[in-house]
């Protein structure tokens, strides 16, 4: 097993965590903010299915290609449409009428949300390098 293969590893299995660890703190400030039962439902729904989404398209998908040749903007592009289709797929008619409530088109708000947890495991990731670095 090369190194580039160990660390590939290891970043997959922080960023589950990291992934665990989000959505139970969004779901805990869903939970204090949104009083409506069915609302909270839906939401937490929802961003149930994107973080599992992201996980699965991680594992799946770019984890073998990050930090190759292959893993190029249109691979980017490519993961993002991978995980909006799993995850559109997974969400209730209930959830997607909801999102539709919004304002925003299903794919739209998967990409807004997809996009967000994926900034949020790289921020957490970097501070927890950070950490260890220093502590």
């Amino acid at each position: 097993m090369s190194w580039q293969e160990i660390i590939i590893t290891i970043v997959g299995t922080v960023a589950t965590a990291l992934a665990s660890w989000l959505v139970a703190w969004i779901t805990s400030l869903i939970n204090t903010k949104i009083k409506d039962e069915k609302v909270r439902a839906c939401l937490n729904s929802a961003l149930e299915v994107v973080t599992r989404t992201v996980k699965v398209t991680y594992q799946t998908y770019v984890a073998n290609i990050k930090g190759t040749d292959a893993w190029t903007a249109d691979a980017q592009k490519n993961a993002l449409q991978l995980a909006i289709a799993a995850a559109k797929t997974q969400l209730t008619d209930e959830v997607k009428n909801y999102i539709a409530q919004s304002g925003l088109t299903v794919d739209e708000w998967l990409r807004q949300q997809i996009e967000a947890a994926i900034y949020s495991l790289k921020a957490n990731s970097g501070k927890e390098a950070a950490d260890n670095a220093n502590g």
